[in-house]
């Protein structure tokens, strides 16, 4: 497999935790043990919580990055909430009730807490309606990602209007019954010549047949891989937290809370991910090389900007 991964989402991995206790010496450890396993750039990913917490969480991470000595492997920040749906299936593992409207003023604290190192935002669109906090992350050079979200075509229109570019692991983070047509899969679809697609490629969150089926309908060049990993990729099977969120790791690589409702990202990281397209999807290296590495890093552009 490549080296050079690049990973727009990771919530952690090899037992660090970014949106619970880490230490300095963590900080060292998850960048080397990423390296060894074929990362080049990954985004250390803040969740939604509260308010002030994820404040901190996000300086933590921006000093971190900018105090390291060498050139680690996270070079930026994906700040994924709060401005998600609060809806059952779309809120998916974040907190319902630390959820709310996009407002300039929160948007701008998030930001400046990051000191320039936040790069992706995850938003709903009906949670910006008229796309003013886009506008303004995108005039700053975020990203603006949908997820999380049951948007209207109006309110996804509005963000794509003012800057929004990207769609955070399309297929899920919502509910496992919806409308047959005119739900927020088909109607993000529907948008593709404006949005990148992540997707997640654990053999899980999608399955075989239906991601092999997107990868062929969505744009090549504007399609990539993201592993969503928690603290549990890397790790053997048992139990993890994300957040203060409890999480089981079956033995077939799965991540569950703890009533096995729904998922709680992943425990693939993206170089498992990449060698799982070439194996079970039956993708070329090349391609497979193309959606874990060339796309993701031209979306990101270069991260030390």
């Amino acid at each position: 497999m490549s080296k050079g991964l690049v990973d727009l989402q990771l919530n952690g991995a090899f037992g660090v935790d970014f949106n619970g206790h880490w230490t300095d010496e963590d900080w060292i450890y998850i960048n080397h043990s990423l390296a060894d396993h074929g990362y080049q750039t990954a985004l250390a990913t803040v969740i939604t919580d509260d308010f002030d917490r994820m404040c901190d969480r996000i300086k933590r991470l921006a000093k971190a990055i900018s105090d390291s000595p060498t050139s680690p492997v996270i070079k930026g920040i994906h700040v994924e909430g709060p401005f998600l749906s609060d809806q059952v299936g779309y809120v998916g593992a974040h907190p319902a009730k630390q959820t709310r409207d996009a407002k300039l003023d929160t948007a701008k604290r998030l930001i400046n807490s990051g000191g320039g190192h936040v790069k992706i935002l995850t938003l709903a669109p009906e949670r910006d309606s008229k796309g003013a906090v886009t506008q303004w992350l995108s005039e700053r050079g975020v990203i603006v990602s949908a997820g999380h979200t049951n948007a209207s075509l109006d309110e996804i229109d509005a963000c794509i209007d003012n800057g929004m570019s990207m769609v955070t692991h399309f297929g899920n983070a919502c509910p496992a019954v919806m409308p047959r047509h005119n739900n927020i899969l088909n109607r993000l679809i529907s948008r593709s010549v404006h949005l990148n697609f992540g997707l997640i490629a654990d053999g899980h969150h999608i399955p075989n047949f239906l991601l092999n089926q997107w990868l062929k309908i969505l744009p090549d060049e504007q399609t990539f891989i993201v592993s969503d990993s928690i603290m549990a990729g890397g790790m053997p099977a048992g139990e993890y937290t994300l957040g203060k969120q409890k999480v089981i790791k079956h033995v077939d690589a799965s991540t569950w809370n703890s009533t096995g409702e729904h998922f709680m990202g992943s425990a693939t990281l993206l170089n498992e991910m990449e060698r799982h397209l070439v194996n079970e999807l039956e993708l070329s290296p090349k391609r497979a090389k193309t959606l874990c590495q060339d796309n993701p890093q031209r979306i990101l552009g270069d991260p030390g900007n």
